[in-house]
């Protein structure tokens, strides 16, 4: 046979786009039905074999502006590490300046305003407490999304994001704004300077069981989403072997300062490991 007269293949940018979608044999080649088909792959520090798009995070838990406790009271403004139940959360709700005007308002969102001093709120939060509420069991290298949007009043009231023992004050890991224009990260201390406009916070916690990895994401926005397509990432990986206790705190810390908590999401991935892929999630209510 000649070499002009040897067989080719179907020309492929003539396929039509259900012979393309169908796929023959995806075994031996990559098709669009074979992506879709693909499932992530846990290799011991990581997932692979994802889907282009991101991979779906696994929502746990969700908090709105019109959200209250599921029963008891929503007057937390005295409360020291008080447990409350709100969307079936089992959580802590503490402040260090009895007095404070600190709660959900069932209309905007958790409020901490100030009333004498430096007044703060803190919802404590158990990784072994969020792992009741699904049928996910909580396993080394999972990867959990703690998320936050709020408004401010004044330019000095202050939202931190990060993991500590829930009565200890030893290494926090995660991050907190000291200004409008300034964080620091935990436990490495280090404070950088931005220019951003700062509503929304995102720590992200790689359980290894006995030890934590988080790294800080932020979005540049005074009007804030809940699509984690919005967020960048604002520092390198820290670890602590204080991990499993999440703390959302607000500080209002001048006169007549209020911080609200109008959103708060958090999410897992089973495996994500420390070196988390794109990933999928909008907490939006």
């Amino acid at each position: 046979m000649a070499i002009g007269d040897h067989p080719t293949a179907a020309d492929p940018a003539k396929a039509n786009s259900a012979e393309v979608t169908a796929g023959t044999d995806d075994a031996k080649f990559v098709t669009p039905k074979s992506l879709a088909d693909s499932t992530p792959v846990f290799n011991g520090s990581g997932l692979t074999n994802l889907p282009a798009s991101g991979l779906a995070v696994t929502e746990v838990w969700k908090f709105g502006p019109t959200d209250q406790v599921d029963s008891g009271s929503n007057v937390w403004g005295n409360d020291s590490n008080v447990s409350h139940v709100m969307n079936g959360l089992t959580f802590l709700a503490d402040t260090g300046t009895p007095g404070v005007d600190f709660g959900p308002d069932g209309v905007t969102g958790i409020v901490i305003e100030q009333t004498a001093g430096s007044d703060n709120g803190i919802l404590k939060i158990d990784l072994d407490d969020l792992a009741t509420l699904g049928s996910h069991t909580r396993e080394p290298g999972d990867l959990w999304l703690f998320d936050v949007c709020f408004t401010i009043t004044n330019a000095d009231d202050l939202a931190h994001l990060y993991t500590r023992p829930v009565t200890s004050p030893t290494t926090q890991l995660g991050f907190y704004q000291t200004s409008g224009t300034a964080m620091t990260l935990s436990p490495m201390g280090w404070s950088i300077t931005h220019s951003m406009t700062i509503r929304r916070m995102q720590i992200q916690i790689t359980d290894w069981g006995n030890t934590y990895e988080a790294r800080c994401l932020v979005q540049d926005s005074a009007t804030p989403s809940q699509d984690q397509a919005d967020l960048k990432l604002f520092s390198a990986p820290q670890t602590s072997n204080n991990g499993s206790v999440i703390w959302i705190r607000g500080n209002a810390t001048s006169s007549g300062g209020k911080i609200t908590y109008t959103n708060i999401g958090i999410g897992v991935v089973p495996g994500g490991g420390s070196a988390p892929p794109l990933l999928s999630w909008d907490y939006s209510p």
